[in-house]
């Protein structure tokens, strides 16, 4: 140690005070503290230390500096440099330091940096030895004595400000937390400022890492505190609440903080070491002291440019993408290669003729070599650039927060009461005790803020300017004894470990904060979920899991927990995205929900949105950006519901429980959430549209919806990716996460209910883009109410799986008030589409209604009964209002209005053929078209029916006649034999047997009533395109029911029964009366009113309520309804005539199916008893429609307009689907020739290609669609126009290539189908003997209907037609055959015109007295039918019966029909036309084979074509040859289908015979031709084996008719003229042969006394 004085230099005057020079020298310090530690000291080294005093500062210098904890060294030391001791606690090199007394600063310098080094066994060991010191101090009394007058001088004395200025080249701090954990902290060129209150720090960069691994990056970064910060006075100033106007506040401003977490790397455990070691520091020094209250915390300002924070991605995985990458890219590359060489080779082969073919494959094996070259070149390079490393990026640009302290949020009590008011739904416990409490005023903003996931193209989260303002509370519950879990501090040596209790509960957060943002843009998909599955097990290594052995809370279980209060935002414009790709990268294929001007609201389980919604469908074609859905003024809400065991809001309650603290009898199912966690919640979700806005005084807006065919068909594949399950990623033991699967909150919901309210809603719908066909729908004011419960279903199949969700709609409910639906087309419907013109669009009404009311509530299962049919009276319409409450579905439309012209028909079958050709394409596509059709063998058939009965159990035939209700049955025969000596017969009973619709719907065995539908005043007009006019269809009441029956057994197999009922109830039908008032395009339709619909008590016939009774006008059928009485103008509305009074009409329809269940779930087969054969119900779907009565008047233009609508408009065939047709029978011939095996390859070919197109027609739809975009921003480039232009043409014949593809691929695949089913059914018939049965009835019943025909003033009656009981029934059975069923029990046609001398033109000869007892039809013909063969349609089995007719003619009520049926035409000429082509269609143009006529004809044995081909005439023949030359220009599938489609096989035909009562009279007075009573004999025929066309076959009638009446007519005739000239006193004589006239008319020509050849010509000539 030197001390050096050094006096003032000789040269320089001297000065009065004393000026010196001291410099002190200290080399080799070494300082010892030994304490009670054992074995272990304190040693602190100084290489060297020099203090200086230089007028007027003093200086110093620090060499070496090392502080560290040693062991004993004995009992002597050796002293060494700094440099040679081992690393300790603080390190310091080099320090120099200089101070003025006279300013008081302070200037500290350290060149050489400093480094500190911590554990805690070193922080242990000074803490001993300070403590040791401290003692040892306490007992020096000399030194406390003086230090007690120290604090007065110190108070006494004014304190100046004194500045410290210190600057650090380098600091690295290290913390060793653990044995294996540790905290770096570095950083350069450290400066560090302090005046007075005022410091600053300051570093240009700051590193924090974690064992190893840099976490923060900070570059620029600066640390102040101010006594006031004039920006936060500012911000005082504008919170009102706020007490204090200024506040002590620190500053932290940096440039840019990057953090990042590697992967896998265990964040959470290390701070979670370090806040244990810190909590054991704090218990050390025993910091549990109150705060003083005036002492407020600081307030906090924070300023970072740029701030990110990434998680870190999976290296391999990244590698493996990369490689994907470059592995798709370079094969690209590799095929333009390829490309060039063949280019190359076809140059050399022109140029130099052929090549030798190992030349060529030495090219191509260098093109090879030379490819893997470059892959490895590019993959060499793809490792030595960079890689993507983060998973997850957040990234901020300008952030700004800063937090207020005020007195008034300060203290527990200010504290609890802002708790309460923020979070007021939750109770709170007046004994609740805080270990954290602190409240804040915050504010903030931040310039950009995004979430990134990987380098996916679209940004997961995305917002500008962001500004958030309000309270923040932050409180940590007191834990209590049993949620305090010991965590150990390693501490080593003669310490020992340490254990510090930590607390369990977790730090709440109550906010009730308010946001505002410019732009909000969210994005999300299932594509995302692999990524976001990677997000999640990466933030499982930042959180630390609680070691509660309560199973985990899901996310929304913990964010109830641990978030309360409210938060407000308003968004300029928001943009929530929906994926529908399944490719993360893709941008284009999107659902965009665009909010404008947003307010949110998001207080305790309620959200609400309100603001203006635009969701537009975004796809890479020309449907790109369509506006699906316009909602203006929309309000939505979200109200949840948590249902838990306890009080949902009551999170105070909750307390964690360590795992040391579990009880012993809960160990096993221990919760500690148990009250608080939700086992399910209800979702309400409201959706309220305000009244439109007015904009600019004229644009109103209102809500809208738009959709394409394509948009719908987008829709279905963005639900079934929504749908999908996801998959596990790094799930199993090969990841080591075998954590339980996390609970998906749409398995959570207990129920979601939905409220829709709208002022007004417009619906269009468009097929394509062109615009050219589609449905506009607006509706007007309505809510839409519906309720949803999802049941988790478990499997019971054996496999581990979890629960399957079944949602199912608990109630639906709707209510619309006036609508009307419109179609929209263009003039040419055919046109093609154009991407740039569209051909104007007509809208057409279509449908209106006045109310629509919808209902739907949980289906009430009926107990089953045995199924007994009910009285077949009771139909529908006995149901009374309490049991359509009980049905699951009701809908009730009133006032319905419907219009069917030829402009609705065409465009609804557009649409509909627009959806039949996307169904096919996409069924042809599939994988099931080709499928093989599974045929089940006999025994297989036989052992699954018979499984379900019990061996030994069925009875035998004998057994069941001598036990079942047979027995009896056979016994009260016998019993009745000496009684009764005649027998019962059913065709005598004179009851109507019951419709098998009726018998089916009627049963008693519903199990639900499923829906109920009802038309109120409903009216429907029909427009023809042949005759002016229309027809208006009426029913006061329409009621539709359909029920579901108790599956049963049925023909020996379990079928599902579904049956529909209906009712009509008021029906009548209007026609317009004169011809020339036709509606026309901008006219009103003239509709019914209520009054005219309605259905009227009936008066008595002469009492009249009102002056349109009087004029006709009333409720009869012909009465005009008008609302003008007397003369109409050309301004009136069109006059309507009731065409058809009130009637009613009732229709049944039973439809049975197989069911797919469990064997074991299966009832058993019940036994079958010989009696229940006439009960049982046979399972054949049945459709039945029952008429009542109908009371029919029309007159000729009303008749011709009825025809018109019938053919034109409901009877109307599309042509494109006749000529789908034509192409299905082309088909068909064309495959015949081949096997099924042979027509599989081109199938699988022409599938091929058909999906080529598609992949094409996709791929210039993308083209087109970029193009646009680049036309868009470029709209002057030529070159782009081209090449829309060229791209547009190309589109469109590939779209036409397509359509022709596709339809030829559905026919080959439909008759390919029908190839294997006929051979499977073939298979069947040999293999076994099947019973066909019936699968399909359809049944027609008129009770009675009047037909009065009119003149054209629609009131003078021309004649009446009267039928009753008319049925037909067709039956279609198993093998495609069928059998067709027409009767009609009674028809009389009546002669109105004035002066006539027939009034009865027709009636049959058999009285209704006798009819009722023989049940004898009028008409009845039959008809059986086979398969067809070969296109070909046999008859099996022809007749036709007809009872004795009386015909009562004259000319002038032939012409009047004539004229009523065929108007404009002449009767005369037509009469001679119909007979010169009688005669010459007379001859059969088809083949005739095997016939057998049994009529009485000469020539019975021989084939009617021979025979009638010795009649050589002039005309056929040339027909003939015309038809020749026709048939030779085409081939022979043409000739084929020609022939199957004009012919028919008749295996048998009969005709019975039919006595006629014939008379007529001319048109003047007398005639040649008047006959009077002429008894005429229409024989009977019999026709085997015919195959000919419907022509030929009624030509071959007409000719054997018209021979064989004209012969009797000509007899009659004569016998007549002699019997006149006859005495005719021979009274006897006359009424014996009437007498013979009656027997011969019920018996026929055969009498008992007179006899007759058996063999008789038509023209009574004897063979």
């Amino acid at each position: 140690m030197t001390v050096e004085a050094v006096s003032p230099p000789r040269d320089k005057p001297t000065d009065r005070s004393l000026s010196c020079n001291v410099q002190f020298r200290l080399q080799g310090l070494n300082a010892f503290f030994c304490g009670s530690v054992p074995e272990e000291c304190l040693l602190f080294h100084i290489d060297e230390v020099g203090v200086g005093l230089c007028d007027p500062q003093y200086q110093g210098s620090i060499q070496g500096v090392r502080f560290l904890t040693t062991a004993m060294l004995g009992q002597s030391y050796k002293c060494v440099q700094a440099k040679e001791l081992p690393e300790g606690l603080v390190q310091i090199d080099n320090m120099s330091w200089a101070y003025t007394p006279v300013c008081k600063a302070l200037s500290v310098d350290c060149p050489s940096g400093i480094q500190a080094d911590w554990t805690t066994r070193a922080h242990m060991s000074i803490f001993q030895h300070i403590k040791d010191i401290l003692s040892f101090r306490s007992k020096l009394s000399v030194l406390s004595s003086k230090s007690k007058v120290r604090p007065s001088d110190v108070q006494s004395t004014p304190q100046a400000s004194f500045s410290v200025n210190m600057s650090v080249l380098c600091v690295k701090v290290c913390l060793h937390t653990s044995t294996t954990s540790k905290i770096d902290i570095s950083s350069c060129d450290v400066k560090v400022s302090v005046q007075g209150k005022l410091v600053k720090l300051t570093a240009p960069q700051l590193t924090v890492s974690f064992d190893d691994h840099d976490i923060f990056n900070i570059e620029v970064i600066s640390i102040q505190h101010f006594p006031e910060h004039e920006q936060l006075k500012r911000e005082r100033i504008g919170c009102e609440t706020l007490v204090n106007p200024t506040n002590r506040a620190w500053s932290v401003n940096m440039d840019k903080i990057h953090i990042s977490f590697p992967y896998k790397y265990d964040f959470a455990a290390a701070v979670d070491k370090t806040i244990s070691c810190v909590k054991w520091v704090k218990l050390l020094y025993k910091q549990g002291k109150p705060r003083t209250p005036d002492k407020l915390y600081a307030d906090f300002l924070l300023k970072v440019q740029h701030a990110t924070v990434e998680l870190l991605d999976d290296p391999f995985e990244v590698r493996l993408g990369d490689n994907y990458e470059l592995m798709r890219d370079e094969k690209h590359e590799m095929e333009k290669r390829r490309q060039l060489l063949e280019n190359r080779i076809s140059a050399l082969r022109k140029s130099h003729g052929l090549l030798p073919a190992k030349k060529v494959e030495e090219m191509y094996l260098k093109l090879g070599e030379q490819c893997d070259r470059i892959y490895v070149q590019r993959s060499q390079k793809l490792y030595s650039t960079p890689m993507r490393t983060h998973l997850l990026r957040w990234e901020m640009k300008q952030l700004e927060v800063c937090a207020l302290a005020d007195p008034s949020m300060d203290g527990r009590d200010n504290i609890v009461g802002h708790m309460q008011d923020i979070d007021k739904d939750s109770p709170y416990p007046a004994d609740l005790e805080f270990s954290t409490l602190w409240c804040r005023m915050v504010r903030g903003n931040v310039r950009h803020l995004e979430f990134q996931l990987r380098d996916y193209t679209v940004k997961l989260l995305e917002t500008t300017d962001l500004h958030w303002w309000g309270r923040l509370l932050g409180a940590e519950q007191e834990a209590a004894d049993t949620a305090k879990r010991p965590t150990k501090v390693e501490i080593g040596g003669p310490f020992g470990d340490a254990t510090v209790e930590r607390s369990m509960p977790a730090l709440k957060f109550y906010h009730d904060l308010s946001c505002d943002a410019q732009t909000f843009r969210y994005a999300w998909g299932p594509c995302w979920d692999p990524a976001i599955s990677q997000v999640n097990l990466a933030l499982d290594y930042l959180t630390k899991p609680s070691i509660d052995p309560s199973k985990p809370l899901p996310w929304w279980d913990k964010s109830r927990l641990l978030y309360h209060g409210r938060l407000t935002m308003s968004v300029e414009k928001m943009s929530l995205l929906m994926h529908a790709s399944l490719d993360p990268y893709n941008s284009t294929e999107e659902m965009a929900w665009e909010w404008k001007d947003l307010y949110m609201d998001w207080t305790t389980a309620h959200f609400l949105w309100k603001g203006d919604l635009d969701v537009y469908v975004k796809t890479a074609s020309k449907y790109d950006d369509c506006h699906f859905l316009s909602f203006p003024n929309l309000r939505l809400g979200f109200d949840i519901e948590w249902l838990c065991n306890g009080d949902p809001n009551d999170h105070h309650s909750v307390m964690p429980c360590a795992p040391h603290n579990v009880p012993e009898t809960s160990k096993q199912g221990h919760d500690s959430y148990a009250a608080f966690r939700s086992q399910n919640l209800k979702l309400a979700i409201t959706i309220d549209i305000k009244p439109p806005r007015v904009v600019d005084d004229q644009k109103k807006q209102s809500p809208s919806c738009l959709l394409y065919s394509s948009t719908l068909k987008w829709l279905q594949n963005l639900w079934a990716i929504i749908a999908s399950v996801s998959r596990p990623i790094r799930r199993g033991q090969v990841w080591n996460n075998k954590k339980p699967r996390k609970i998906q909150l749409g398995r959570h919901y207990k129920s979601i209910s939905l409220d829709f309210k709208f002022p007004e809603l417009t619906v269009n719908y468009w097929a394509s883009f062109a615009q050219q066909r589609g449905i506009e729908m607006c509706f007007g004011a309505g809510c839409i109410n519906s309720e949803w419960g999802l049941t988790l279903v478990p499997y019971t199949d054996g496999l581990i799986r979890r629960p399957r969700a079944d949602w199912s709609i608990t109630k639906l409910g709707s209510s619309i008030a006036e609508s009307h639906v419109y179609l929209c087309g263009t003039q040419g419907q055919d046109s093609k589409e154009s991407l740039s013109v569209r051909e104007p669009v007509k809208k057409s009404h279509f449908l209106t209604f006045s109310r629509f009311a919808y209902s739907r509530h949980d289906a009430k299962p009926a107990s089953p009964v045995t199924e007994e049919p009910v009285s077949s009276q009771a139909g529908p319409t006995q149901q009374t209002g309490t049991e359509i409450m009980e049905f699951t579905h009701s809908l009730v439309l009133e006032c319905l209005k419907g219009t069917w012209n030829t402009s609705n028909r065409g465009v609804v079958f557009g649409l509909y053929e627009g959806y039949s050709k996307a169904q096919i394409l996409k069924k042809n596509l599939s994988t099931e078209a080709l499928k093989g059709i599974k045929m089940e063998s006999v025994t297989t058939t036989k052992a699954r029916s018979g499984s379900f009965n019990q061996p030994g159990s069925t009875p035998s035939p004998l057994t069941r006649l001598q036990k079942g209700h047979g027995a009896s049955m056979l016994e009260k025969l016998l019993s009745e034999t000496d009684t009764k000596f005649m027998a019962f017969s059913e065709e005598n009973t004179g009851e109507r047997e019951l419709l098998h619709g009726i018998a089916a719907c009627q049963t008693n065995d519903v199990i639900n009533r499923n829906w109920c539908i009802e038309l109120i005043n409903c009216q429907v007009m029909l427009q023809g395109c042949e005759t002016p006019g229309c027809v208006i269809a009426s029913a006061a009441n329409a009621r539709i029911l359909q029920c579901q029956h108790q599956s049963a057994w049925r023909d020996g197999a379990l079928t599902s029964k579904t049956t529909w009922a209906g009712s009509l109830e008021g029906m009548q039908y209007f026609a317009t009366v004169e011809p020339k008032h036709s509606p026309k395009s901008g006219r009103e339709f003239p509709w019914l009113t209520e009054s005219d619909i309605q259905q009227h008590e009936r008066r008595p016939s002469n009492s009249i309520s009102a002056m349109p009774d009087l004029v006709g006008s009333g409720q009869s059928v012909g009465g005009v309804v008008s609302s003008t009485v007397g003369a109409k103008t050309a301004d009136d509305d069109l006059q309507l005539q009731r065409i058809i009074s009130h009637c009613s009409c009732q229709f049944y329809y039973a439809s049975y199916g197989p069911l797919d269940l469990d064997p074991s779930t299966v009832p058993p087969k019940p036994e079958e008893e010989l009696s229940d054969m006439w009960k049982r119900e046979r399972a054949v779907d049945s459709f039945t429609v029952v008429h009542s009565e109908l009371q029919v008047c029309t007159n000729s233009v009303q008749y011709a307009m009825i025809l018109d609508i019938c053919q034109n408009l409901l009877l109307y065939v599309e042509p494109k689907r006749k000529e789908a047709s034509e192409r299905l029978q082309r088909m068909r011939f064309q495959l015949q020739l081949s096997s099924v095996e042979d027509q599989r390859g081109p199938l699988l070919q022409m599938q091929n290609n058909v999906r080529s197109l598609l992949s094409n027609m996709h791929r210039l739809e993308r083209e087109l669609y970029n193009t646009h975009r680049a036309l868009e921003a470029n709209v002057t480039d030529k070159s782009l126009q081209e090449q829309s232009q060229d791209l547009a043409k190309q589109y469109n014949g590939c779209k036409e290539q397509l359509t022709a593809t596709s339809e030829e691929l559905h026919a080959m695949i439909s008759c390919f189908k029908e190839r294997q089913q006929l051979q499977i059914s073939h298979k069947r018939h040999v293999t076994k003997d099947d019973q066909v049965t019936p699968v399909r009835r359809i049944e027609v019943c008129f009770v009675s209907a009047k037909w009065r025909l009119t003149e054209e003033d629609g009131q003078i009656g021309v004649a009446d037609l009267a039928l009753t009981d008319f049925l037909y029934t067709k039956v279609t059975k198993s093998d495609d055959s069928g059998e067709h069923l027409l009767e009609l029990g009674w028809v009389t046609v009546a002669n109105l015109l004035p002066n006539e001398a027939y009034k009865d033109v027709l009636r049959p000869q058999v009285s209704s007295l006798d009819r009722k007892h023989t049940h004898r039809k009028a008409l009845r013909a039959f008809s059986r039918e086979k398969g067809t063969v070969g296109g070909i349609s046999v008859k099996e089995h022809f007749e036709v019966n007809v009872v004795p007719v009386t015909i009562q003619l004259t000319y002038r009520f032939f012409r009047t029909m004539m004229n009523f049926f065929f108007p404009g035409r002449n009767v005369d000429e037509g009469e001679e036309t119909s007979s010169q082509a009688g005669e010459f269609e007379a001859e059969p143009q088809a083949t005739t084979v095997g016939v057998h006529v049994r009529s009485g004809s000469i020539d019975e044995q021989q084939p009617v074509g021979v025979r009638d081909s010795g009649q050589p005439s002039a005309r056929p023949q040339k027909k003939s040859l015309l038809r020749k030359a026709s048939i030779g220009s085409r081939d022979d599938i043409e000739k084929m289908k020609e022939r199957a489609a004009r012919n028919n096989t008749f295996l048998y035909i009969k005709i019975p015979q039919v006595p006629l009562c014939v008379s007529y009279k001319g048109q003047k007075d007398k005639n040649i031709e008047d006959v009077h009573n002429f008894t005429l004999l229409v024989p009977m025929l019999e026709y085997h084996n015919l195959t000919l066309t419907w022509l030929d076959f009624l030509m071959i009638l007409k000719k054997e008719y018209k021979n064989a009446l004209l012969s009797q007519a000509i007899k009659e005739k004569f016998r007549l003229k002699a019997s006149i000239g006859r005495d005719d006193s021979s009274e006897p004589d006359s009424l014996a042969k009437e007498e013979e006239d009656k027997a011969r008319l019920l018996l026929g020509a055969k009498l008992g006394g007179e006899k007759v050849s058996s063999k008789k010509s038509l023209f009574g000539k004897k063979s």
